[in-house]
């Protein structure tokens, strides 16, 4: 049988070939050591990666059932334990946790967004939750929502990989998305140890708009202060709640806030030509 993932499970990155070469080498040599884990939907909530590695081992897998609870929370629990996970690469997953409850950004609707949202909307997981449940901070989860909004495909499959690290992608997500592409393979590809420095070296100056009696304008400045100024605030939200005594209610709500204004301005940005 065909088996599915949940969408839970499509929140952490697959394992590279050389990995799922090894797990399905011990698996052919010692046996499958921990069952694949299905919902009573037959979707893979636990177990992606082994029941790849049972094919290629030519291994009969070892399957069962979802015994209950909170399968976002097994999911998480099962990854985290197992999977060595750097900060950027649970900061991305946090940023899908809690965009998943707004439904999928414009430009990078998936299906699998959708599947995720109708699984994670009845939770309304904030930011600062998501943060929690994968042990970053909520201003890293910023950065990696503005990759997870903004960034191609390749920029946040680079992130998902560990290739490149979410405030560095976060650094370029304001470029063309053909930029973007071209800085990771310049980083992929040692031409340059950051795809920020790629991105530079790639992008032509943007030339100033003009208005009707001549004069330049160029928003660039106007842009940088808005960024640098929401940040602050953010960073003078999570800084009243350690000061406090730990984040509650209004943190929470004052983060969803500022995040809410990020979308807007960014959403402005876009809007060519528009006031």
């Amino acid at each position: 049988m065909d088996y599915k993932p949940h969408p839970y499970a499509e929140l952490f990155p697959m394992m590279g070939q050389k990995e799922l070469a090894s797990l399905a080498k011990d698996i052919a040599e010692n046996g499958q050591r921990d069952a694949i884990v299905l919902d009573e939907d037959d979707l893979i909530l636990d177990g992606r990666n082994r029941l790849k590695a049972c094919a290629m081992a030519e291994v009969e897998p070892w399957i069962e059932s979802f015994r209950g609870g909170n399968k976002l929370a097994f999911v998480i629990s099962k990854n985290m334990e197992r999977r060595h996970l750097d900060d950027s690469q649970r900061a991305l997953i946090a940023a899908r946790i809690e965009t998943a409850k707004h439904g999928a950004p414009e430009g990078n609707s998936r299906a699998a967004k959708t599947e995720m949202q109708n699984c994670i909307s009845e939770s309304q997981v904030t930011r600062a939750e998501a943060a929690e449940m994968m042990n970053v901070s909520p201003r890293l989860v910023a950065s990696a929502h503005k990759v997870e909004e903004s960034g191609a495909d390749e920029l946040r499959a680079a992130v998902a990989s560990g290739e490149v690290s979410v405030s560095d992608a976060a650094a370029i997500v304001d470029q063309p998305k053909s930029v973007q592409k071209k800085a990771v393979k310049a980083k992929r590809d040692g031409k340059a140890t950051t795809v920020k420095k790629a991105a530079a070296e790639i992008a032509p100056p943007a030339e100033p708009r003009k208005p009707k009696n001549g004069s330049a304008i160029d928003t660039t400045h106007c842009d940088k202060k808005i960024k640098k100024a929401i940040g602050e605030v953010m960073r003078g939200f999570d800084d009243r709640a350690k000061a406090v005594g730990g984040q509650g209610p209004f943190h929470k709500q004052c983060l969803d806030s500022i995040t809410e204004t990020s979308r807007l301005f960014n959403a402005w940005k876009d809007a060519k030509g528009k006031r």
